[in-house]
């Protein structure tokens, strides 16, 4: 089996940093702020669809998103991995499962910061991002990716509704770990199995 995991809010505790990267953008623009509280309610993808929610513009989506990687990246250097998450790998890793993450960063940003943990970097297959900052969608990438590597057996593991609508696209199971990006009410309304920490996405992979 291969084990498709989602990169941010999912293996890297990256939702606060989000935060900090948009009031910084939203400041130079008169933007209101975000609370964590309502990021996490209204954060999806097509990210210029939550962008409008929250008060921005439509056209000037492009622009902020083309400023936000640079600001991000250098707020996310010290950004921790969420708890359990090399250990969980490592032990996947022994098992046998292959792992890749198929995320919707900028493909150059996510694996500077993937080789920003060695350990886990180490473990996995492939690390495979979008070509661009927009983060409109993963699912044709994730499917791209299933095919290229001819993969027939895949569970997806992420933290929000677009990892369940990627992995119900490509026909896969997935599993949904609270605390990322996302309300626990928000994820509940995806339809896929909820875990409190990546310890429980372990038990329930191992014992299936």
């Amino acid at each position: 089996m291969t084990i498709i995991w989602d990169w941010n809010g999912t293996l890297l505790d990256d939702a606060a940093i989000a935060v900090a990267t948009d009031n910084e953008i939203f400041r130079r623009y008169g933007i209101p702020l975000l609370t964590m509280e309502t990021y996490r309610r209204h954060f999806r993808h097509p990210v210029a669809d939550f962008y409008e929610e929250v008060g921005v513009p439509r056209d000037l989506f492009p622009k902020l998103a083309e400023e936000w990687s640079p600001i991000y990246e250098k707020l996310s250097r010290d950004c921790p991995l969420r708890k359990g998450s090399e250990d969980v790998i490592r032990r996947l890793h022994e098992k046998g499962f292959r792992q890749a993450i198929v995320s919707a960063s900028p493909v150059e940003v996510l694996r500077r910061q993937v080789a920003g943990y060695p350990t886990l970097a180490a473990m996995m297959d492939d690390v495979e991002g979008l070509g661009d900052a927009y983060g409109a969608s993963k699912v044709a990438l994730a499917k791209s990716y299933l095919e290229r590597k001819d993969v027939r057996d895949a569970l997806f593991i992420g933290d929000t509704t677009h990892d369940a609508e990627v992995a119900r696209t490509a026909g896969c199971p997935c599993l949904l770990v609270q605390g990322g990006h996302q309300t626990d009410e928000v994820i509940r309304a995806s339809g896929a199995e909820i875990f409190p920490d990546l310890n429980a996405v372990y038990e329930r992979i191992v014992n299936a």
